[in-house]
């Protein structure tokens, strides 16, 4: 995520940019609107579903190798 931003804030953000509400994030992936929503009262969503909203709103997320 960008700086200090939650989950949360960043899907705002790019709803915005973008001018789509969550109903409509919530068509585009198949993710029910209420849990869509249950991340602004900071519900964390799972990879799959976190990966499914990223991705319709055009947002690439690329982790890091881990070193033990």
């Amino acid at each position: 995520m960008v700086g200090n931003m939650n989950f949360w804030d960043l899907i705002v953000e790019k709803m915005g940019d973008k001018e789509i509400s969550a109903y409509k994030v919530s068509q585009l992936t198949g993710v029910p609107y209420t849990t869509i929503v249950s991340y602004r009262n900071g519900h964390q969503p799972t990879i799959e579903k976190a990966d499914k909203i990223l991705s319709a709103l055009g947002i690439t997320v690329t982790l890091g190798e881990a070193h033990q």
